[in-house]
């Protein structure tokens, strides 16, 4: 009897026995066809260097808060290593113009093209070299 108890209390949690333990009220994670549809417009199956600039520059548009032109540490969040930051920050103001943002998109998008055809798989925009580009291109 207390077995049966275990297993209705775990059920009646959400937790799903075999299943890796999550919850069943927890979200699905995104697809990642659909976030290619949402990336890819011409819907080819991979997104290319202008696909990608276009997506990024509406995505820099969106997150510079002030509406300055410019997006500094703070409104990056993250998105964008120091390291990267202080290549990207040319005229060293401690902001980075869409031009400088897009630059980083750009070395981004070389570093995800592992096949260097001048197009980002999903598989490569989600591989351990594409997940840098998917940060600068996905809310």
């Amino acid at each position: 009897m207390t077995r049966r108890r275990t297993i209705l209390a775990l059920l009646s949690v959400g937790v799903v026995l075999g299943g890796g333990g999550l919850p069943a009220a927890a979200a699905p994670a995104p697809k990642h066809g659909a976030v290619m549809r949402t990336l890819d417009p011409n819907s080819d199956g991979a997104i290319d260097l202008a696909e990608a600039r276009k997506v990024a520059a509406a995505l820099f548009d969106r997150i510079d808060h002030n509406k300055d032109g410019l997006l500094n540490k703070r409104e990056l969040g993250g998105r964008v290593t120091p390291q990267e930051f202080a290549v990207a920050d040319r005229n060293r103001d401690g902001k980075l113009s869409k031009e400088e943002y897009l630059s980083v998109v750009e070395s981004r998008f070389k570093a995800a093209d592992a096949h260097n055809t001048g197009k980002v798989s999903e598989r490569e925009l989600f591989s351990r070299a594409g997940r840098p580009l998917a940060r600068l291109l996905l809310p």
